[in-house]
């Protein structure tokens, strides 16, 4: 076979022709490719790309940063009306932008996805954006993440069996609350630790997350105070209502799409629960569930949970574990101390005093209500005499 080869290539000049076309074909064909693989490698070792998918809190910032800062680069977007003005986002597109001296690549791309089950999740959108320093595209990050939040107003969300639904702004002072000092103070403070703590969990592997019940009679304040530390912490406040879910898929779909930087509230979780039972018939929200959201395969890193309840035995112990539940706080009807501080700030007189006698057998929702509906002074009086009539 080799002999035949050499014997048309040294006498057949039609064989040498195609031979010659075919080998320029092939080596044509190896480097086609080379221009792209080249440039390619050139971006992979002398560039920096991160892409930032929707829904995340940096995606959020640099969307906004864009507008605020490089609106002319939006030549294509979706545009709506939100409170009377027109509002607009970028769609798909490419553009420079100038970043500390930089220059740095903006692509925004939507992808359709087969699986979607709703509208909401039909695109995958995001941005990517590329650079040659690596520190000056993180630089970007960091700053257009610090201008959202300290911009960024903190809302109360409700939600349907899909979404979340913002409600109102979350402003409620937590020195209008009327509770024992300490009680006041170890609350803050176990937020306070939990928020500075996020690198020691991270170098123990300790899920990042917080749960807490607050416990007791009703009418001492329990919702006040979650939104209180809403305020105080510049949180958003989320109510999670396990009653209107279908079921477990509806659960970890509201988990996931907990907004950033959330306490997540499961209100009265005793009347859901009655130890591992569920008590309702509309949900089919199961116990294993709501474990699982809480610290499984689901959890949401960095979620503060307050759980509230009045009868905090007729929950399982599994859900009150730490690890789920790390702290249990109980708020009992206001001492003697804290009702006279909220009569002298009510009647302005800080020379009200109340009996000695006094027992705290009445909630702060109840002495509220007796300081609206009756005449000062009989209430006052009826405060300084005995126990409380």
């Amino acid at each position: 076979m080799l002999e035949f080869i050499k014997d048309q290539i040294a006498n057949n000049d039609f064989f040498t022709a195609g031979l010659s076309v075919s080998i320029f074909s092939g080596i044509l064909f190896l480097l086609k490719d080379l221009p792209r693989k080249i440039g390619k490698r050139l971006l992979r070792n002398f560039t920096y790309q991160t892409v930032l998918f929707e829904h995340s809190v940096l995606y959020e910032a640099l969307e906004q940063y864009l507008k605020e800062n490089h609106s002319k680069q939006y030549c294509i977007t979706q545009s709506w009306l939100r409170n009377g003005k027109v509002e607009a986002d970028q769609l798909e597109d490419t553009f420079v932008i100038r970043y500390k001296g930089s220059a740095l690549l903006i692509s925004k791309s939507r992808e359709k996805m087969e699986s979607g089950a709703d509208l909401q999740s039909q695109f995958l959108i995001s941005f990517k954006i590329s650079g040659f320093s690596k520190k000056k595209v993180h630089q970007l990050l960091e700053s257009v993440n610090a201008e959202l939040s300290a911009k960024q107003e903190r809302h109360i969300y409700t939600h349907d069996s899909y979404c979340w639904i913002q409600v109102k702004s979350v402003n409620r002072n937590i020195k209008s609350l009327y509770f024992e000092k300490e009680f006041k103070d170890n609350v803050i403070s176990r937020i306070s630790n939990f928020k500075k703590a996020k690198q020691r969990y991270s170098q123990l592997g300790i899920p990042y997350k917080l749960g807490i019940s607050l416990y007791g009679k009703p009418g001492n304040g329990k919702t006040s105070l979650v939104e209180a530390l809403g305020t105080y912490f510049n949180m958003n406040v989320c109510y999670l209502n396990l009653s209107i879910l279908k079921d477990d898929t509806g659960l970890n779909s509201i988990y996931r799409n907990i907004p950033e930087n959330s306490i997540l509230v499961i209100e009265d979780a005793d009347t859901f629960f009655n130890g591992r039972k569920i008590k309702t018939n509309s949900s089919k929200v199961t116990f294993s569930g709501v474990l699982n959201v809480m610290d499984g395969a689901f959890y949401k890193e960095g979620l503060i949970t307050i759980m509230t309840t009045n009868h905090i035995n007729t929950l399982d112990s599994a859900i009150l574990r730490p690890g789920r539940i790390d702290t249990c706080m109980e708020i009992n009807n206001p001492t003697k101390e804290v009702v006279e501080k909220y009569l002298q700030k009510y009647y302005e007189d800080e020379n009200i005093e109340i009996s000695e006698e006094y027992e705290p057998i009445f909630s702060m929702a109840e002495i509220v209500d007796n300081c609206l509906t009756n005449e000062a002074l009989e209430l006052i009086e009826n405060y300084k005499t005995l126990k409380y009539v």
